[in-house]
C-alpha cells in the first residue's frame, strides 16, 4: 500500500477582487508553496520552499513554519498596489490539468519544432519552446528531441489584452517565464522531468492527430 501523501491546510485570500488559494505540496524533503487564481497555478519566478518541512500535519514547529510562509505569502500579495497588481497578475499559468480540445490539439500539431520561439540547454538536456494562441489563451509548450510535453503553461485572454493594449508582447513574456522557471530545476528533478513528465503525443494519438514525428516518416 502507498504511503499516505501529507495534507495540508490551503489559505484562501482575496486581493482586489481576486480569490487566490495558497497550498503546501512535498518537494523531497522540503515543502513548496504554490499559489493559483481562477486560471491557474501561477508560475512564479523563483522557488517558494520551506526547507526540511515535509513532515505529517501537526508537526509542531514545522508545521508553523509552513503556516508562516503562507501568511508571509498572503501579506506580499495583499501589499502589491493596484499597478503592480495588475503586473502580478500577468505571470504565466501552470497548465498541467490542461484539458485539450480536438481544436486546440489540430494547432499544437501543426507548431514547427525546427523553428521554436526559444531554445534552452540545462543541466545537460536541450529544450525547445513553442507556442499558438487560441480564442482563450496563450498556450505555451515544452518539448525536446523525443517531443513536446503534456505539461503547457497559459496566459489567459484577459492578460493578453493587457498587454497587447501596453504594447507588450504576451509571447515574449510568456517564453521569458517558462525559461526562468527551467533554470530554477535541480539536475535531478530536470532529469525527473524528461523521465517520467507526460508526452503531448499521447493526447494527440488519443484524437488521431499527426504528431511531428509522423510527419517525418
Amino acid at each position: 500500500m502507498a504511503p499516505t501523501r501529507p495534507k495540508y491546510r490551503t489559505l484562501k485570500f482575496t486581493h482586489l477582487g481576486v480569490e487566490f488559494c495558497v497550498t503546501a505540496v512535498p518537494a523531497g524533503v522540503d515543502v513548496e508553496l504554490h499559489i493559483a487564481d481562477q486560471y491557474g497555478r501561477l508560475l512564479l519566478p523563483i522557488s517558494l520552499l520551506i526547507s526540511g518541512a515535509k513532515q505529517e500535519p501537526g508537526s509542531g514547529n514545522k508545521r508553523r513554519r509552513i503556516d508562516a510562509g503562507m501568511a508571509e505569502l498572503q501579506k506580499a500579495v495583499k501589499a502589491l498596489d493596484e499597478p503592480r497588481f495588475l503586473k502580478f497578475l500577468e505571470i504565466p499559468r501552470a497548465a498541467s490539468d490542461f484539458d485539450w480540445t480536438p481544436a486546440e490539439l489540430n494547432a499544437a500539431s501543426k507548431i514547427d519544432w525546427s523553428q521554436p520561439a526559444a531554445a534552452i540547454v540545462h543541466e545537460g538536456y536541450c529544450f525547445s519552446i513553442a507556442a499558438f494562441e487560441t480564442e482563450h489563451r496563450l498556450v505555451i509548450l515544452l518539448s525536446d528531441a523525443d517531443g513536446p510535453f503534456d505539461g503547457p503553461m497559459s496566459v489567459p485572454r484577459e492578460m493578453i489584452d493587457r498587454a497587447n493594449w501596453k504594447g507588450d508582447d504576451p509571447l515574449l513574456f510568456g517564453v521569458r517565464a517558462m525559461v526562468t522557471q527551467i533554470r530554477t530545476w535541480s539536475e535531478s528533478r530536470t532529469a525527473a522531468f524528461v523521465r517520467d513528465a507526460p508526452r503531448l503525443t499521447e493526447q494527440m494519438q488519443r484524437y488521431g492527430r499527426p504528431t511531428a514525428r509522423d510527419r517525418l516518416n
